[in-house]
């Protein structure tokens, strides 16, 4: 075997420097492109955030997480995790409890994700499977349907590990005025398969509680329509017109904003359903005053005990059954 001296490693890292330093520039200038992209969407991971996914799926037997989730945490957690590697920030602890008034970036929908339905007002349906909408904490322009009782359509897709799913074909309701709401439902093809999906990013002040609102602490809500939807928050985080639009759509001071986002091209593989374009179909305002977030804060205090039982014991009888 020959061993190359240090001195003929040295030139030969001299030949290299060249190339390699466009390479830096090129991961230097995407990882400032991709913490401009974070700011944006008020996620600023000097600070300290719990990022809240869901660890288990109702409806799949997987054997760790969704990896739709799996993948939106990685593309929003990423810059994170490298930076707390590069200044040796990171810890390895025997298990994680999420404090409600820290910054929080919540993974899924309301489906999957029970901080989405604590945060948001969805209860339980007893008598079916899925989520009604309550609506008593925040006024959303936006918000996810998975009450299936309404709904007739289906759609299927690919779950990497699991393979092809059918589910309800979940839209989207916009609010477009105090009386009148349409559903934006994600489209199929011939066969039934999803082509689009639908993501939508919630941004606000955390209002769990008194103290996350006092210490101006925020909500990142991510959750698709469906997975597919959940997962193209990578594409999304990478599309410099997509991030233009958003950025020209609210000021630096907005702390309440929704992004909706219609995921497609969609590819369906082993590795899971995946689009490969999006775009931004809305930007909306949430109505942001010291009101609007001590009303919603005192809705979460009066349905958590509630919402804990359910979450963690999944009694039954549920709640409203209870004598």
């Amino acid at each position: 075997m020959e061993v190359a001296s240090s001195a003929l490693l040295g030139r030969a890292a001299g030949l290299l420097l060249p190339k390699l330093e466009p390479l830096a520039r090129t991961l230097i200038s995407r990882r400032r492109e991709r913490e401009e992209a974070l700011q944006l969407l008020r996620v600023d991971y000097r600070q300290d955030y719990d990022f809240v996914m869901p660890h288990s799926h109702p409806l799949l037997e997987l054997s760790g997480n969704h990896p739709d989730d799996l993948a939106a945490f990685r593309a929003i957690a990423d810059p994170a995790l490298a930076y707390c590697a590069e200044h040796n920030l990171l810890e390895v602890v025997e298990t994680l409890e999420t404090q409600l008034e820290r910054n929080l970036v919540v993974i899924g929908s309301p489906e999957a994700a029970p901080l989405a339905r604590l945060a948001f007002g969805y209860r339980r349906i007893h008598s079916a499977a899925g989520f009604e909408y309550v609506g008593d904490t925040v006024d959303l322009p936006y918000r996810w349907h998975e009450d299936p009782r309404d709904l007739h359509g289906t759609c299927q897709r690919l779950v990497a590990d699991h393979g092809w799913v059918t589910r309800p074909n979940w839209p989207l309701v916009a609010r477009t005025d105090v009386r009148t709401t349409r559903r934006l439902a994600p489209r199929v093809d011939n066969e039934g398969r999803l082509s689009t999906d639908w993501l939508l990013i919630s941004v606000m002040p955390n209002f769990f509680t008194r103290k996350a609102l006092d210490e101006g602490k925020t909500i990142v809500s991510v959750g698709g329509t469906h997975g597919t939807g959940t997962r193209a928050l990578k594409l999304f985080l990478r599309d410099p017109k997509a991030l233009r639009q958003v950025m020209q759509s609210v000021s630096d001071r907005s702390r309440a904003f929704q992004v909706v986002v219609e995921a497609g091209d969609i590819f369906h593989k082993a590795s899971g359903s995946a689009a490969r374009a999006i775009r931004v179909h809305d930007v909306a305002q949430l109505p942001d005053n010291d009101d609007v977030w001590h009303t919603a804060r005192r809705a979460v205090a009066r349905q958590f005990s509630d919402w804990a039982a359910e979450e963690v014991t999944r009694n039954i009888p549920y709640p409203h059954e209870r004598h």
